[in-house]
């Protein structure tokens, strides 16, 4: 009866630790997955940023032409 408890109690074991080890690696793909999904979230918005800056540079610019050319019409 011993050994009986003793293999029950290691086969518990084992199957505890075989479950913890499933649960950690299926955490694990879950964060490598929203990991990506926020890499390609923060690329996006990168790009988005350096469109608006050239935007904002490009509008600026036609802004100075346009404040010159109307002092020279004054």
């Amino acid at each position: 009866m011993g050994k009986s408890f003793r293999k029950q109690f290691f086969s518990r074991r084992q199957y505890n630790l075989r479950n913890q080890e499933e649960t950690r690696q299926q955490r694990i793909d879950e964060l490598d997955i929203e990991n990506h999904r926020l890499r390609q979230l923060l690329n996006s918005s990168l790009f988005q940023v350096d469109s608006l800056s050239n935007e904002i540079h490009h509008l600026s610019s036609y802004l100075s032409r346009n404040r010159r050319q109307y002092r020279d019409l004054e």
